[in-house]
C-alpha cells in the first residue's frame, strides 16, 4: 500500500533534477486531479505537510542551538584565558570576609573605625549551627548542592533561556556556591562578562574549598532581613538572636525553615519593619508561606520525616518572634576624620568606576544624575566589599590638637544663641553655636596634610548645623 507521500509524488508527477520543470497546464491538471483525490488522501497530504514543516523547524532550532553553544563555549575560552585564576589565598580571604565595610586608617597603619552601615553580621562556624538550618538552605536554595561541581549547566541554560525569551522560571540558574560568589567576590551589576565570571569562578570555589566550608561561609554572609532592632542583618547566628532570641545552633526546626526562607527576598519574608515592630498579620504571612514552603522541600527530599513536617507546619512562629529593642548607641569619635574620608573615597571610587566605564571626569560632573549613579555604585562597595581607606592624618598629633581645641575653645569667642523651628515637632527651641575654628596642618615638601581642626566639637556641630 502506498503512502501519502508517493501518492502524491505520483500525482504531481514530480520530475527529477535533470527534468525540465512542468508547464502552466500539467500543474493545472496536476491541481484538478488532486482536488478530486479522496478526503483521507488530503489529510495525508497535509499531516505530510506539517510534519515536514515541524522536522524542519527542528533542525533549524537545532542548529541555532549549536552556533549558539559554539559561540557561548568560545566566549567562555577566551574569558577562562585572559581572566587571572585567583589563588586559593586571595578565595579564601574574600569568600571569609564578614568585616565587609571598608576600614578606616591613620598614617602608620592605625585604624580607627570602618565605614557606617547598618548591615550587621556575627561569623560562627558551621558545628555551632543547627543541623536543621544546614538541611533547609540546601533543600531550598540549591538540592543538588552535594553533587555538582560549583556550578549546574541545565539550569544555567534554563536561566538563559529564561532571560532571553521572558519566559519559564524567573530563579535564575545560581548555586549555593555562585550566589557565595556573587555575594563576597562580584559586583552586583548584571552583564555576560560578570555571569561568565562567575561560572569560572564557581568551579574554582569547589575545586579549592569543601561543601562544608562553602556552606558554612554562605549562612555567615547571606542577607536575612531586619532584626527586632530595625537593623539589616547578615548570617544565620544575627537572625537567630534577632528573630528568636537565641544561638542558631538552638534553632528548633520551624525556626530554621524560617530562616532558611528569607535569601530568595530578604525585604519581604522579614518579620519586622524599618522600625523594629513587628508586621500587620497580613505582611507577616508571606514569610510564614514561605517557611510551610521549604518545610514542603525538606520532607520532598527525605530530610525530615512527614510527622516532622506536619508538626514543624503547625507551630506559631508569631508567638516567638522577638518584641521591638531600641539598638546600641553608636560613638561619633573621630567623626570630622570620618566625614573627610568617607567623602573623599566616595568621589574617588565613583570617577574610577565612571573611567571603567569609558565616561569622562568632565562629563560626571557636568551631569549630576550622572554622578548620583556612580556615587550610589561606590558607597555599596565601600560599604560591602572590605576596602581599605589610608590617610596620612598623624593620630598622635590629631588628638593633641583636638585636646588644645577643647581646652581653650571658650576663648575662641563668645557662644550665640537662636530660636528655631523644630522640624518634627513644630515647635520653637532655642540652639546655642559656638564660634567655630577651623586649622590645617599640613607637609609642606610633599602636601600631605598631617592634621586639622574641623570644628570645636563634632557633636555640638551635628545639633546646631
Amino acid at each position: 500500500m502506498t503512502s501519502a507521500k508517493d501518492r502524491l509524488a505520483h500525482l504531481l508527477h514530480l520530475p527529477d533534477k535533470r527534468s525540465a520543470q512542468p508547464t502552466k497546464e500539467q500543474k493545472r491538471a496536476y491541481i484538478q486531479e488532486l482536488s478530486q483525490s479522496p478526503l483521507s488522501f488530503k489529510i495525508n497530504v497535509f499531516f505530510e505537510a506539517i510534519k515536514s514543516i515541524f522536522l524542519y523547524g527542528i533542525s533549524i532550532g537545532l542548529i541555532c542551538m549549536a552556533l549558539a553553544a559554539g559561540i557561548g563555549a568560545g566566549y567562555f575560552a577566551a574569558l577562562m584565558k585572559s581572566e587571572p585564576i585567583p589563588s586559593y589565598q586571595v578565595l579564601k580571604q574574600q569568600l571569609d570576609n564578614t568585616d565587609q565595610a571598608a576600614g578606616l586608617y591613620f598614617a602608620k597603619n592605625n585604624k580607627f573605625g570602618a565605614i557606617k552601615t547598618d548591615l550587621i553580621r556575627t561569623p560562627i562556624n558551621i558545628h555551632e549551627m543547627s543541623p536543621y538550618l544546614k538541611d533547609a538552605i540546601v533543600a531550598t536554595e540549591d538540592e543538588d548542592f552535594y553533587k555538582h561541581d560549583g556550578v549546574v549547566p541545565k539550569a544555567l541554560l534554563r536561566a538563559v533561556i529564561s532571560d532571553v525569551t521572558g519566559f519559564g522560571s524567573q530563579t535564575g540558574g545560581s548555586t549555593l556556591t555562585q550566589q557565595l560568589i556573587k555575594m563576597q567576590v562580584l559586583t552586583s551589576q548584571v552583564t555576560l562578562k560578570r555571569k561568565a565570571t562567575e561560572v569560572l569562578l564557581a568551579l574554582r570555589v569547589d575545586k579549592y574549598f569543601t561543601k562544608k566550608e562553602i556552606l558554612q561561609d554562605y549562612l555567615n554572609v547571606a542577607t536575612l532581613g531586619r532584626n527586632n532592632k530595625g537593623q539589616n542583618i547578615a548570617g544565620v547566628q544575627e537572625a537567630a538572636l534577632g528573630l528568636f532570641g537565641k544561638n542558631a545552633k538552638d534553632l528548633s526546626l520551624a525556626e530554621a525553615a524560617y530562616i532558611a526562607g528569607l535569601p530568595q527576598s530578604p525585604s519581604v519574608y522579614t518579620p519586622y519593619d524599618q522600625d523594629g515592630t513587628l508586621k500587620d498579620p497580613e505582611y507577616l504571612k508571606y514569610g510564614l508561606d514561605r517557611k510551610n514552603t521549604v518545610l514542603f522541600r525538606m520532607y520532598r527530599d527525605d530530610r525530615i520525616t512527614k510527622a516532622e513536617y506536619k508538626a514543624a507546619k503547625k507551630v506559631d512562629l508569631t508567638k516567638e518572634f522577638q518584641p521591638k529593642a531600641d539598638p546600641a548607641e553608636t560613638t561619633k569619635s573621630y567623626g570630622y576624620v570620618y566625614n573627610l574620608l568617607e567623602t573623599q573615597a566616595t568621589d574617588i571610587m565613583a570617577k574610577q568606576l565612571a573611567k571603567e566605564a569609558n565616561v569622562s571626569t568632565a562629563k560626571l560632573n557636568k551631569d549630576p544624575n550622572l554622578y548620583k549613579q556612580y556615587e550610589t555604585q561606590a558607597t555599596e562597595l565601600l560599604s560591602t566589599k572590605g576596602y581599605q581607606i589610608h590617610s596620612t592624618i598623624d593620630q598622635e598629633i590629631y588628638d593633641a590638637i583636638q585636646g588644645v581645641v577643647h581646652q581653650q575653645g571658650a576663648t575662641f569667642g563668645r557662644t550665640y544663641t537662636d530660636t528655631v523651628t523644630d522640624e518634627e515637632t513644630g515647635l520653637q527651641k532655642t540652639v546655642s553655636s559656638p564660634v567655630q575654628n577651623g586649622s590645617v596642618l599640613l607637609d609642606n615638601r610633599t602636601g600631605k596634610v598631617i592634621s586639622f581642626v574641623g570644628g570645636r566639637d563634632f557633636s555640638l556641630k551635628q545639633t546646631t548645623c
